[in-house]
C-alpha cells in the first residue's frame, strides 16, 4: 500500500527521489513525505525516482530510515 502522508508503517511501499550517495555504500533517498532514508543499493544518479519498501524508521542512533529499493521508476539517464 502506498502512502503519501507522514504515517508510514514497516513494509509499506513508498516513492522517493535519490539525493546522494556513492557506489560503495548506498544511496540516500528523500521519501515523498519528506523523510530521509538510506538504501544499500548500487549507484543511482541524483534525481532518480524509485519505489521502495520501508524497513525501519529513524531513531537516535540512525538518523535516516532504512528502505530497500524495489524498482527504478525514472531516471534522467534513460532519456538519451
Amino acid at each position: 500500500m502506498y502512502y503519501s502522508y507522514s504515517k508510514i508503517n514497516r513494509m509499506d511501499s513508498v516513492y522517493g527521489t535519490v539525493v546522494g550517495g556513492d557506489k560503495n555504500k548506498g544511496v540516500y533517498i528523500r521519501l515523498d513525505n519528506g523523510e530521509m532514508a538510506f538504501a544499500d543499493f548500487g549507484f543511482l544518479p541524483n534525481g532518480t525516482t524509485v519505489l521502495c519498501t520501508y524497513l525501519k524508521s529513524a531513531n537516535r542512533h540512525y538518523p535516516n530510515a532504512k528502505v530497500e529499493v524495489d524498482s527504478v521508476v525514472f531516471t534522467d539517464k534513460m532519456i538519451a
